[in-house]
């Protein structure tokens, strides 16, 4: 039996929790009868009704205390014949003959690849092995051993002792004697006597036993065409008949809490409906046999109630907003009158300037926008200085007060000679 579908039948009568999960695979998991029982007692004191259905599965045909020695496979699910069902998938829509084929295949690739696999294999034991004894070996660091015979032994671990017999490769946990692996206690007492652990693995481990089962593949088989005529009838096509509803797939049927539409989104399984009209539990109001309950006064409103004020603690009153956009105007206007100011002083320079009359009519100055400012994008620094200067590229003379140019072309211009002679030199 799978205990991952017993789980699943017991959990939809309503232990679906997550304490329910980790009661039920500790009694799976349970090595011995002791741990077994002990594994029950903590699911009937959580949950006696629990406990009930619980012993109505059988625990005896899936617990491992009572999984046979022999198999040496401590499995508690049949996860392998899922796995290959998953796998001919599409096999399974073909034809019978094209099914075995493509089955057939499947296998030899299978095969090949664990033969290569093994090719390469160093260590006297499977990769897996190696890392379970590695495990073990860590786990010893609480065992005690004491030693009774030359074979037999005691190791007691946390108040709690188990005899371990090196002859017949076998501890009261039973971990060795279901897996063929030594457990924790075994590696203790090998460890004492500077034995090597991978003596006492069962035979199904060992590197020489994992080449042999994939030494030899399946036969290679010609193609249809090369095939030998036998006169016979040719394999029937049954009668397709059209199912009622969609069509299925081929996948696994899936738990209801395992079937999400919406990936990130859980289902509505294990949830209790509500009745709009009679407001008991169990069923809706369109399978509803009950009378309607009539409520008094006006319904509720949909959405957020509003919170009630409270008399006792008056609402401090709101902060006054900020008059950016006003400042802003008045800082700009200000800028302007002092630009306008600037502009009306006279300035001492040697150039001639432009009479300025009373009379003359102001430009208009527009007024700043409303909003958020503009972004200005920032630029080097004007480069400032005083003099005359002749420009190469026009023959032009230009002088410089400040960061202001003048064209000084028409009241000194330059002799034509000099020019040539400057050009020669």
């Amino acid at each position: 039996m799978c205990g991952r579908h017993i789980y699943a039948n017991w959990k939809k009568q309503g232990f679906s929790r997550s304490e329910y999960k980790n009661l039920f695979w500790g009694v799976a998991y349970s090595y011995t009868e002791g741990e077994y029982e002990e594994k029950l007692d903590l699911v009937k004191a959580y949950d006696p009704s629990a406990y009930q259905a619980l012993l109505a599965t059988e625990p005896k045909r899936w617990c491992r205390a009572f999984f046979s020695v022999e198999s040496r496979c401590p499995d508690v699910h049949n996860n392998l014949s899922e796995s290959f069902n998953r796998t001919i998938k599409i096999a399974r829509a073909k034809p019978v003959i094209n099914l075995l084929e493509d089955i057939r295949r499947q296998a030899m690739r299978r095969i090949s690849r664990r033969c290569l696999k093994a090719e390469k294999l160093e260590t006297p034991v499977t990769p897996i092995t190696m890392a379970l004894l590695e495990k073990a070996r860590l786990a010893k660091q609480y065992c005690d051993t004491l030693r009774s015979s030359k074979t037999s032994y005691e190791v007691n671990e946390f108040d709690n002792g188990y005899i371990v017999n090196l002859a017949t490769h076998e501890c009261a946990c039973r971990r060795w004697d279901l897996t063929g692996i030594p457990c924790r206690h075994a590696v203790c007492v090998l460890d004492d006597n500077q034995d090597d652990p991978v003596r006492y693995v069962a035979n199904y481990y060992f590197t020489s036993v994992f080449k042999k089962t994939y030494e030899e593949n399946i036969k290679p088989v010609n193609g249809e065409k090369l095939w030998s005529r036998t006169n016979k009838p040719p394999i029937g096509i049954p009668e397709m008949r059209k199912p009622r509803g969609r069509p299925k797939n081929r996948d696994r049927r899936k738990e209801p809490f395992e079937d999400l539409q919406n990936s990130g989104k859980s289902t509505r399984h294990g949830r209790i409906p509500h009745c709009s009209l009679c407001g008991q539990a169990g069923h809706n109001k369109s399978s509803c046999k009950n009378e309607p309950i009539v409520v008094e006064g006006p319904k509720n409103k949909r959405g957020r109630p509003k919170k009630l004020i409270d008399e006792s603690h008056p609402k401090a009153p709101p902060k006054p907003r900020k008059r950016r956009n006003t400042l802003l105007a008045e800082s700009s206007s200000q800028s302007i009158q002092a630009g306008e100011s600037s502009s009306q002083t006279p300035v001492a320079y040697s150039a001639p300037q432009p009479s300025i009359s009373s009379n003359q009519v102001q430009p208009h100055v527009k007024k700043a926008r409303r909003g958020r400012p503009l972004k200005i994008r920032k630029t080097g620094k004007i480069p400032q200085g005083v003099g005359t200067f002749w420009s190469p590229f026009t023959d032009r003379p230009f002088e410089v007060f400040g960061d202001r140019v003048y064209d000084r072309s028409n009241l000194n211009p330059k002799p034509q000679e000099e020019r040539n002679t400057e050009s020669e030199q």
